[in-house]
């Protein structure tokens, strides 16, 4: 696992994406009982940040996991990460395809229920395109600790993983006129967050000139 994620906010909730592997099997035909095991290349999430973006309980969707145990193996192993305080914890960590099928799963098991439901469809498009934006190469994966942002508005903390552009030019010139500062004052910001300036290519902040 690459453990340089990207941070995004789903209604205020930081979600973690992981560049991950997993070891799959894949059966090679009907009715023979070999099997062939590659590595699934894909985007991985963090079990706590996922039921904390959609409210649920760990033990419900541990319970909606181990329900169907044959058709999730290897799409999640527990690795040890940071919490929202730093503190290094166990947890499980999903593949996006793991992710995208409890998704549906919830919504079955909703019912009617509106909230449950309506914020379900909510977080299935915004993890889809999320997704989509991070395989497009429109994020960066940055070495910083989890809780290391948290001080940070959501405004800022949705631009800290973009990469250097127009996109964020035309977020820092919103931020800065609704606080009423000159734009120079939120790109300082922004890398007093990021420990330095743009981001390289291996995802880590360059330092200013001057050494600071």
């Amino acid at each position: 696992m690459d453990d340089r994620p990207v941070i995004q906010n789903f209604l205020g909730k930081p979600v973690r994406f992981f560049k991950d592997s997993f070891q799959v099997e894949l059966p090679l035909r009907e009715g023979n009982l070999s099997v062939r095991v590659f590595a699934l290349k894909t985007y991985a999430t963090p079990l706590p940040d996922f039921c904390s973006a959609i409210g649920c309980k760990e033990s419900r969707v541990i319970s909606l996991i181990e329900s169907s145990r044959e058709v999730f193996q290897g799409l999640y192993r527990t690795e040890r990460l940071p919490d929202i305080h730093g503190r290094i914890q166990p947890c499980i960590l999903m593949a996006q395809e793991l992710v995208e099928i409890l998704i549906s799963k919830i919504l079955a098991a909703a019912g009617k229920d509106p909230l449950t439901r309506a914020r379900m469809f909510k977080f299935q498009r915004w993890f889809m395109l999320t997704v989509g934006l991070i395989r497009n190469g429109k994020f960066q994966f940055i070495r910083n600790s989890f809780n290391q942002f948290k001080e940070a508005t959501q405004e800022y903390r949705d631009i800290l993983f973009l990469r250097s552009g127009h996109e964020i030019a035309l977020r820092v010139k919103a931020i800065a006129e609704k606080e009423g500062v000159y734009p120079s004052t939120v790109y300082a910001r922004l890398r007093q967050m990021r420990g330095g300036n743009v981001i390289n290519g291996k995802g880590v902040p360059r330092k200013t000139r001057g050494g600071r």
